[in-house]
């Protein structure tokens, strides 16, 4: 992280070189974006295929793609000839998935028979949310003009990032009469209405924008790992230690990246 926030520091010694009046395109920058994510998203950054966890599938896999939102301010420090060079700052970035997981499990109730048990299939199903927040980012921004109302932008961005997972306690279903009998021995082993998980970290961004006049469209690669938190765990369950050891295969990095385009809008 110290290198990053070095090589960025040092970008910016270099365009001040060019620093003069500031330059025309100064402005605000809204875009709406669609992330497009890989089974991984929202978990943990380890190889399950390698461990013989839920055959190589990802719980979070069929989450859908992100939607979301940025707003962006420039600041051009010079324009020499065709070229504009300045500071882009991203005040606010914020993205929403959503997931739906289906699990097919197996129910074992012991009978009055000695030895012998009845296997009751049931379905569990989870609806997961993913909220991705990112305020107060910096980086340098390149602007290449073909003409006063066209223009090209090449951005790196690096921001402060909040990731929360939010999973609803499963709703259980069987085509089996008798499984409604152990239905409520199954739901108190959940205590808890929800099970949220959050990750803080650092988060990077490289772009390209094509600009005319206030019409915006791009595409931008969102990556960086960020590290899961404590807050708000519960302790004790089966579930938990299960996580608990993926957590720390993967030295608790979470993965919340994504390519993204976008459309926006650019206002002076």
């Amino acid at each position: 992280m110290k290198k990053i926030l070095l090589f960025v520091l040092s970008l910016f010694m270099v365009m001040g070189a060019f620093a003069g009046s500031q330059g025309e395109d100064n402005g605000l920058d809204l875009k709406l974006q669609v992330g497009f994510h890989n089974k991984k998203y929202g978990f943990s950054d380890v190889d399950l295929s390698k461990l013989g966890f839920l055959k190589s599938d990802y719980p979070f896999k069929n989450a859908t793609p992100t939607i979301g939102f940025t707003l962006d301010s420039r600041w051009y420090l010079g324009n020499p000839g065709s070229f504009g060079i300045g500071i882009n700052a991203r005040w606010v970035d914020f993205a929403f998935a959503n997931c739906v997981s289906r699990m097919h499990l197996e129910y074992e109730v012991k009978t009055n028979v000695s030895s012998v048990s009845m296997i009751l299939p049931y379905t569990a199903t989870t609806k997961t949310q993913f909220y991705d927040l990112n305020i107060c980012g910096v980086g340098p921004i390149v602007t290449y003009y073909f003409n006063y109302k066209t223009a090209v932008d090449m951005y790196y961005i690096v921001m402060p990032n909040l990731f929360l997972r939010s999973m609803k306690k499963p709703e259980l279903s069987s085509d089996s009469d008798l499984f409604k009998d152990y239905y409520m021995k199954l739901l108190e082993q959940q205590n808890d209405d929800r099970a949220n998980l959050f990750a803080l970290g650092a988060s990077h961004r490289i772009g390209g924008v094509f600009r005319h006049k206030v019409i915006e469209v791009g595409v931008e690669a969102k990556f960086g790992k960020l590290t899961s938190m404590s807050w708000g765990k519960s302790k004790g369950s089966a579930v938990d230690v299960v996580d608990q050891m993926i957590d720390d295969l993967s030295d608790g990095k979470i993965k919340a990246g994504s390519f993204r385009v976008f459309m926006g809008f650019k206002f002076r």
